[in-house]
């Protein structure tokens, strides 16, 4: 039967849920309680930074021009002031209906007009902000979004978020779903049922020591009959606690999927419960595929390696990458052949992650590094052996 409900989402709600994954470090109690009262929709009083955002945005909108706002005046002008759009779009088969009111459409721009009586401007500081996804997706004539930010000193900055560039607003609206869909935690009951067979991994080159560190095994067909005849590592989070799955096949059947992740991998910040201290010392971090490639890194020592489970970079690993502020990044791309569309997942992938780490990082902190003529990481260990990996990434094993 279909769900015919109608979900309200606006901008405010996806902003506080963002925010959690992005806050400033201390923040994160304030921010847990800011999204919880935008979910239940409490009211909280205006405070002085907010009212003197709404005062200056009238002054704005009525004319009224001084040294301040004189530039944002000029900007706007012509445009149309306060313009409220609602629409209905799908999302996982759910009614999602989508609200806005935008501070000046003018042309195919639509702007956004903020004040802060007590902040500097610091670049991509929208970044982390649902309001162009939303607004593009609520106004489809428009191709950007400016936000134009008046510092404390009265000086005003723009902040330009293009269509092309911008997270579609079904995308962002979907993860915040599935976020809402997974709070729990798995049982470390489970660990007690695997078996400790490491054969798979030490044929892939792997030794125990590095299994054991990982904390995995062979499933209990009879406990876990889903993941039978495969190799079950813990996704643990900082505090240790599972938050997901990762499970490689050992069998012999060529037609299974040979990797399930189980638990929402957007959340995954892996396995910083083991190395988080590492990078920080090193002020380096190494970004891999899989698992097969975070087992061989920490094999040859390079143990300041995340994870990041497919072929893009989370929101929420790319808010911890930037917290831990190394020196260099070096993303591990796998060295895939052209597919059926005349791609190369695994390049254009690794191009999009350094993109993305642009928008935070300079250029030269950020490099690419293939394991040609090897498919990935860990084939070049298998078959050239670990002087060879540690050579193409431009770093000794500390």
């Amino acid at each position: 039967m279909l769900n015919n409900k109608v979900y309200e989402i606006t901008p405010s709600l996806l902003n506080s849920w963002l925010y959690l994954y992005n806050c400033y470090e201390g923040q994160e109690i304030l921010a847990k309680e800011s999204f919880l009262n935008a979910l239940n929709r409490v009211k909280t009083p205006t405070n002085e930074a907010q009212q003197a955002g709404i005062d200056f945005e009238d002054k704005c909108y009525t004319g009224i021009v001084d040294a301040e706002n004189e530039e944002i005046i000029k900007i706007i002008t012509g445009g149309t002031y306060q313009l409220s759009i609602k629409k209905i779009i799908k999302v996982n088969d759910l009614n999602v209906l989508l609200y806005g009111r935008m501070d000046c459409v003018k042309g195919d721009t639509i702007y956004d007009i903020k004040k802060s009586i007590s902040n500097y401007y610091s670049a991509n500081k929208y970044f982390h902000t649902a309001q162009q996804s939303i607004y593009l997706e609520l106004l489809p004539k428009a191709k950007k979004m400016i936000y134009l930010f008046n510092d404390k000193y009265g000086n005003t900055h723009q902040e330009q978020y293009n269509r092309e560039d911008v997270v579609p607003a079904s995308s962002l609206i979907c993860n915040f779903i599935d976020d809402l869909k997974l709070p729990k935690k798995f049982d470390k009951g489970i660990l007690n049922s695997l078996t400790k067979d490491y054969t798979y991994w030490n044929n892939r080159g792997i030794s125990n020591e590095t299994c054991e560190l990982f904390g995995g095994g062979i499933a209990n067909a009879e406990i876990m009959p889903k993941l039978a005849n495969r190799f079950i590592t813990p996704i643990f989070n900082e505090r240790q606690e599972i938050e997901g799955f990762s499970a490689r096949y050992v069998g012999d059947n060529p037609k299974t999927k040979k990797q399930k992740i189980l638990g929402n991998k957007k959340n995954f910040k892996y396995p910083l419960f083991l190395n988080k201290n590492v990078i920080i010392k090193s002020r380096t971090v190494y970004l891999v595929e899989g698992m097969a490639d975070l087992y061989s890194m920490f094999e040859v020592g390079l143990t300041n390696t995340l994870c990041f489970f497919g072929l893009y970079l989370s929101p929420s690993l790319l808010s911890t990458i930037i917290s831990l502020n190394p020196y260099r990044i070096i993303i591990c791309e796998n060295n895939d052949e052209v597919n059926q569309h005349g791609k190369r997942p695994g390049q254009e992938g690794a191009l999009k992650m350094k993109n993305s780490l642009l928008n935070f990082f300079d250029e030269n902190c950020i490099e690419i590094r293939n394991p040609a003529p090897y498919k990935d990481i860990n084939e070049s260990l298998i078959k050239a052996g670990p002087d060879f990996v540690t050579n193409l990434l431009g770093c000794e094993s500390i």
